[in-house]
C-alpha cells in the first residue's frame, strides 16, 4: 500500500470568544455529517463529551468506514495571571 508523503492540514487560527466552542476533526467525521449538522452539534448546550459521542455515533451509523478523530474545545473564559 502506497502512503502519501505530502500532508496539507486546514488549520485556521481564530481568536475564541468567551463561552464559545470549536472543533477539530478528521474526514472520517466530516464525510458522514454535513456542515449544518456539525454546527448544530457544536451549538448544543450540553457536556462536550456527550456531544462528541453523539457525533461519532451518528458518523458510525452512516457507515463510518474511516477512522474518526475529534476534539471539541469549550472556551469558558479568560484565565488571568494568578488564577488557579
Amino acid at each position: 500500500m502506497e502512503q502519501e508523503t505530502d500532508i496539507i492540514a486546514d488549520c485556521p487560527v481564530n481568536r475564541m470568544e468567551t463561552d464559545s466552542k470549536t472543533s477539530v476533526c478528521s474526514d472520517g467525521l466530516t464525510d458522514k455529517l454535513t456542515d449544518e449538522e456539525l454546527l448544530s452539534f457544536i451549538q448544543k448546550d450540553q457536556d462536550i463529551a456527550a456531544t462528541g459521542n453523539e457525533m461519532v455515533e451518528l458518523a458510525n451509523e452512516r457507515g463510518g468506514e474511516d477512522n474518526i478523530s475529534l476534539i471539541i474545545v469549550h472556551h469558558e473564559g479568560r484565565v488571568e495571571e494568578g488564577d488557579g
